[in-house]
């Protein structure tokens, strides 16, 4: 008994020395790697997943040889910093198991920089960029990745915020990016985010509800923007991932569209050419393209032209790169020299459509139904095969294909039973397979199924409900002949 109590009371001991550990505060100082202990407060030791973070001052380093994480990364004011606090991520990894905050707090009048060109960063809650000094995303490559919403400003904000996606990827998994600054009256801030060829992916479908302002409403006064007000945002909802998709479009109006993946079959480049500087003046484009990343080591294939567009011929999984220098006679110099824009001829999934859904009826208890498929595909990596399936039914077995094997666009369906049926067709490249669906809602009658059919309306004086107008329902009409009801 004695023995067990001593092993007892040492198997408590151990516990507690566990629990006595204690998360740290670190702040930086100076300019090095994140891993450089020497620049922490704490000695040599660096943040753990358990500790807080804080860059008040100086440049802190996050590249390919640092796998960073901490707890909460906080950024300038928190402790009173002044100046410019500066946080460079080229590459590597950086993991915060709850928030960041940049710029937000406190009482000093430090600002704070993010300078973002590669690299992973995962926030676990929220980010916050700006509130009580001046918050600057700059995103050129890489992926953040925010399990929560982003605040551009936070509430009451004593100052403006922004984020520059100029290239990779800033994802809010579970919520969106919100201009927090316009849900405060009393606050004359704002944040503002501006997109070249980055992506911002949010959840659910921001062009309309979100808040405290949708993203419409943001393009319409400005706060988002696309190549600094002069290009175009092209929002795009996806209902079937329920994620609302947002891009910058470049005032040239690049197609391919700049990071795409199109068929080989493409066999022209096109763009804008914007107003001449004078009236008079031509507006002249010379183009590069190809397949060298040093788009300018690449052919010219327009020279000194005044044309918008360019035959070319594209070749099966490739990448292209491309560029365009325009000029104007009333100047020698370009007066602009675009980003260099890319796409591939990866393969992509065929497409498939199966056309509307369908109400009908039984006849002697069964009805055939005759499904119109079509598929287009880019002939990558091979010819594609298809397959209807029937994904749900009233009763198994109700619905059979004619031919039974199914594997043709078109085809019969005959169904011998009322309810709804869905039916999908797939088309597979050999690589990729593309989908849709089709429902058939079977009821007893034509009237019956002219019900199900949305907006269906009954005719006026169908007083029996059945589709028509005829001598039945003046039977119940004449059956309340000069009959009353008033009072």
């Amino acid at each position: 008994m004695c023995r067990k109590l001593i092993y007892l009371v040492s198997f408590v001991l151990v516990i507690g020395l566990v629990d006595t550990a204690v998360a740290a505060d670190f702040w930086w100082g100076g300019e090095g790697l994140w891993s450089d202990g020497g620049h922490w407060n704490q000695g040599s030791s660096v943040p753990s997943i358990t500790d807080v973070a804080g860059i008040n001052g100086g440049i802190c380093l996050i590249d390919s040889t640092v796998n960073a994480e901490t707890n909460q990364m906080r950024g300038p004011g928190w402790t009173g910093g002044e100046g410019l606090a500066t946080l460079n991520i080229t590459g590597g990894t950086l993991t915060i198991g709850s928030h960041w905050w940049w710029a937000v707090y406190g009482g000093g009048d430090g600002n704070g920089m993010v300078n973002m060109s590669g690299g992973q960063v995962s926030v676990a809650d929220h980010m916050v960029i700006g509130q009580a000094s001046t918050g600057t995303l700059n995103i050129t490559g890489g992926t953040i990745t925010v399990t929560q919403h982003i605040d551009i400003p936070w509430a009451n904000a004593l100052a403006d915020s922004y984020i520059n996606l100029d290239n990779g990827v800033l994802e809010s998994l579970n919520s969106g990016l919100r201009f927090r600054g316009q849900g405060q009256e009393t606050s004359a801030y704002s944040g503002h985010l501006d997109i070249k060829q980055g992506i911002l992916k949010v959840n659910g479908n921001w062009l309309t509800e979100g808040w405290p302002i949708n993203y419409t409403d943001a393009v319409d006064q400005g706060l988002i923007t696309a190549y600094g007000g002069e290009g175009r945002v092209e929002m795009i909802y996806d209902s079937a991932a329920n994620k609302t998709i947002l891009k910058g479009i470049h005032p040239l109006e690049p197609n391919p569209t700049d990071g795409s993946t199109v068929s080989a079959s493409i066999n022209e480049l096109s763009w804008i050419l914007p107003d001449p500087n004078l009236p008079g003046s031509i507006v002249t484009c010379d183009v590069y393209f190809g397949t060298n990343p040093d788009v300018e080591a690449n052919p010219k294939i327009v020279i000194s032209q005044a044309v918008d567009s360019v035959s070319v011929t594209l070749a099966p999984v490739t990448t292209y790169y491309w560029a365009i220098d325009i000029y104007d006679s009333s100047t020698t110099d370009p007066i602009i020299l675009s980003p260099v824009f890319t796409f591939n001829t990866k393969n992509l999934a065929p497409v498939v459509n199966v056309g509307e859904d369908v109400f009908t009826w039984l006849t002697v208890g069964t009805v055939g139904v005759p499904l119109d498929g079509t598929v287009s595909d880019d002939g990558t990596p091979g010819p594609y095969t298809v397959l209807w399936t029937v994904q749900s039914e009233p009763v198994a077995g109700t619905a059979m294909f004619t031919p039974p094997s199914a594997d043709q666009e078109d085809l019969i369906v005959t169904l011998t039973g009322t309810g709804e049926y869905v039916l999908k067709l797939e088309a597979n490249d050999g690589e990729l397979t593309g989908a849709d669906t089709i429902t058939i809602n079977v009821s007893e009658d034509a009237c019956q199924a002219a019900k199900a059919t949305p907006g269906f309306e009954l005719l006026t004086g169908d007083f029996d409900e059945d589709c028509d107008v005829d001598w039945d329902d003046f039977a119940v009409f004449a059956d309340n002949w000069l009959e009353k009801n008033s009072l």
